[in-house]
C-alpha cells in the first residue's frame, strides 16, 4: 500500500513545482503546440542550440586589465576571473554554466544568474536562475527589478545590482525575445512532418489508397478483414504482400511521400530553422551542397556572423552587470573570449601565415610560440625581425654606392665591429657583399616561383583531388632536386645546405597540394618566394 502511495505522490506534483508556472507553449496553424522544451523534439533545433552553446562555453572567457600604453594583461587575481573562466558556483563548472546560460538565451531569449556576495567579495557565486521564473519589470521613473519565484513558492525582487541578465534581441530594451516564440511557425511544421514520419514508419501500409469490393460486406466480415490488414501489413509485418479474397482490388487515392517530396520538404524546414540562429547547414547534416571549398568558407561566417555577436553580448553584458557596478566604474579590467581557437585552421596554413608575420616583422618567435599554445624560449624569443630593404617613414636617406647598389645599415648587425683592418670599411664591404647577394637570391627565388606557377597551371583543378596533388608533388620534387644544384653553384653555398632550403620549401608545398588546398599552394609559393633574404644569409655564413 506504502509503494502505490509513493508512485501515486510521484505522478501528482504539487502546486509548487515548476510544471505549473513553466511556459506550456503556443499551438501553432500545424495543430503542435510549441513551446521552448517542447521545440528541443526538433532534431534541427536542438542542433542549433547545442551547435551555439557548446561553442560559446568552449572558448575560455578571460579577464584582462588595460595598460596606461594602451595594452592589456590578464587579471587572474580579480574576484571575477575564477567565477567566468573556471567555477562561477559550487556545482558547475565555467563549461557548464555558459553553455546553460547560452541555451537559454537561444530558446527563451533570456538567462539570469543571481550574484551573490560571500568571502570574496561582492561576487563569490553566480546561480542560475530558470527564465521561466524570472519577470523583469520596468518602472515609469525608468528603474528596473526582477521578481524571482523560489522554489518554495515564495518571490523575492532582486535589484539590477543582484542579477546578471543576458537578454537577447528586444523591443523594449528589458526583456530579450524568444527565437522559438518568434518562428513557432516554422518549428511546428519541422515538429508536424516529424511525428507524421513516426506514425507512417509505424502504421503505414499504403495509407492513400482503398480497398474495393464487388459486393457488400457484413459486420463480421468487415471486422476481420480489418483486423487481418492492420495485424499482418503494418508494424514489423510492413511491405509484405497483401492478400485480397473475394475479387477485392486495390486502387490508389492520393500521392504518396515521394510524390509530395516530404523529404525535400523536411531539408528546406531545417535550413528555414538553420537560418535562424545563422548555422552552416551543413553543421546540422544538410550536405547536398556542401563541398570543401564552400564548407571552408562557412566556418569562417561561422565564427565572424554567429560567434562574434554572441561574444561581444556577453563581454559588455558582463561589464555592465558585473564590472561596472560591483568593481570597477573607470572600466580598468574587462572580460573577453579568446576566439583564436577558431580560427586556427589547418597547420599548412598556420605556418604558412606564421612566416609571412616573422619575416615581415610583427610577430617574435615566442609570440608564434604562444599561438601555437607552447612554451617560449627565453629573452632571444622576443626579438623581431627586420626586413633589409625597409625602414622607418622619415628616416634618412639610406646609403647608396657609387653604383647605385643599396648599403642597408641594418646589415651592420651581420658583422662583429670587432673586425681587423678599417671597420667602418669593413662593414661597408659586406653590405655590399650582403646586397649582391640578395640579389641574386631574388633571382632564384623568381625562377623558383615561376616554375612552381606552370606546375599549378598544370595540376590545379576545380575541386579538391589527391591524384592531382600527389602528381604536383611528384614533379615539384623533380623540380627542386635539380634547383638545388643551381642555388649551390650560383650562390656558391654548399649542396647540403642547398638541398635543405629546398627541402623546406617542398614540404611546405606538399602539405598543401595533397590537401588539395589550391589557394593555399598558390599562397606559399609567394612566401616561399620572399624567403630570397634567408637564402642571401646562408650565402653570406659560408663567406664567415
Amino acid at each position: 500500500m506504502g509503494l502505490v502511495a509513493s508512485l501515486f505522490r510521484a505522478n501528482s506534483p504539487s502546486f509548487l513545482d515548476d510544471r505549473f508556472f513553466g511556459n506550456f507553449g503556443a499551438d501553432s496553424a500545424s495543430g503542435i503546440k510549441v513551446s521552448p522544451d517542447s521545440a528541443l523534439r526538433s532534431n534541427a533545433v536542438y542542433c542549433c542550440v547545442q551547435i551555439r552553446a557548446e561553442t560559446i562555453a568552449s572558448l575560455p572567457l578571460v579577464v584582462y586589465r588595460r595598460l596606461p600604453d594602451g595594452g592589456k594583461e590578464r587579471a587572474p587575481k580579480h574576484p571575477a576571473y575564477r567565477l567566468l573562466h573556471d567555477r562561477p558556483n559550487q556545482w558547475q563548472t565555467g563549461f557548464e554554466w555558459r553553455e546553460m546560460m547560452q541555451g537559454h538565451l537561444d530558446l527563451r531569449g533570456n538567462a539570469y544568474s543571481r550574484i551573490l556576495p560571500g568571502p570574496s567579495g561582492p561576487i563569490d557565486q553566480l546561480l542560475p536562475l530558470h527564465p521561466d521564473r524570472v519577470t523583469p519589470t520596468l518602472y515609469t521613473d525608468g528603474s528596473i527589478d526582477y521578481s524571482v519565484r523560489q522554489l518554495d513558492g515564495t518571490t523575492d525582487t532582486l535589484q539590477p545590482w543582484q542579477i546578471l541578465h543576458l537578454r537577447g534581441w528586444t523591443q523594449d530594451g528589458v526583456k530579450g525575445m524568444s527565437p522559438i516564440a518568434l518562428h513557432r511557425e516554422t518549428v511546428g511544421i519541422d515538429l508536424a512532418a516529424q511525428d507524421y514520419a513516426a506514425r507512417s514508419l509505424r502504421n503505414d501500409i499504403s495509407p492513400t489508397v482503398a480497398l474495393k469490393h464487388p459486393a457488400v460486406l457484413d459486420p463480421e466480415a468487415y471486422q476481420r478483414l480489418r483486423d487481418s490488414i492492420q495485424e499482418q501489413n503494418t508494424g514489423a509485418n510492413r511491405g509484405k504482400a497483401m492478400i485480397l479474397e473475394e475479387g477485392m482490388s486495390i486502387e490508389k487515392l492520393g500521392m504518396t511521400n515521394k510524390d509530395a517530396q516530404f523529404i525535400e520538404a523536411r531539408k528546406y524546414t531545417k535550413s528555414e530553422l538553420a537560418a535562424i540562429y545563422r548555422i552552416p547547414p551543413h553543421m546540422i547534416g544538410l550536405l547536398d551542397r556542401a563541398t570543401h571549398s564552400n564548407i571552408e568558407h562557412q566556418g569562417i561566417e561561422f565564427t565572424i556572423y554567429t560567434v562574434l555577436p554572441i561574444a561581444r553580448r556577453w563581454e559588455s553584458i558582463i561589464a555592465r552587470d558585473l564590472f561596472f557596478p560591483l568593481f570597477d566604474d573607470s572600466s580598468e579590467y574587462f572580460a573577453e573570449f579568446l576566439l583564436d581557437g577558431l580560427n586556427r585552421g589547418d597547420q599548412p596554413s598556420r605556418y604558412t601565415a606564421y612566416s609571412i608575420g616573422r619575416n615581415w616583422g610583427w610577430l617574435s618567435a615566442n609570440d608564434v610560440r604562444r599561438l601555437e599554445n607552447m612554451n617560449s624560449i627565453g629573452a632571444q624569443g622576443d626579438e623581431y625581425l627586420r626586413p633589409l630593404n625597409m625602414t622607418i617613414e622619415g628616416a634618412p636617406q639610406a646609403k647608396q654606392f657609387a653604383d647605385g647598389t643599396p648599403a642597408d645599415n641594418s646589415a651592420d648587425t651581420l658583422q662583429d665591429d670587432s673586425v681587423s683592418g678599417d671597420g667602418e670599411a669593413a662593414r661597408n664591404h659586406r653590405t655590399r657583399l650582403f646586397a649582391l647577394a640578395e640579389s641574386a637570391a631574388g633571382r632564384m627565388a623568381r625562377k623558383e616561383a615561376a616554375a612552381m606557377k606552370r606546375l599549378l597551371v598544370k595540376h590545379r583543378k576545380p575541386q579538391p583531388d589527391a591524384l592531382a596533388g600527389e602528381a604536383f608533388c611528384f614533379d615539384m620534387l623533380d623540380f627542386y632536386k635539380a634547383h638545388a644544384k643551381v642555388l649551390s653553384d650560383s650562390l656558391r653555398i654548399p649542396e647540403a645546405a642547398a638541398a635543405q632550403f629546398c627541402a623546406d620549401n617542398a614540404n611546405l608545398l606538399g602539405s598543401a597540394a595533397r590537401a588539395g588546398n589550391w589557394s593555399l599552394v598558390e599562397a606559399t609559393i609567394v612566401c616561399n618566394e620572399g624567403r630570397a633574404r634567408h637564402l642571401a644569409q646562408i650565402a653570406m655564413e659560408v663567406i664567415q
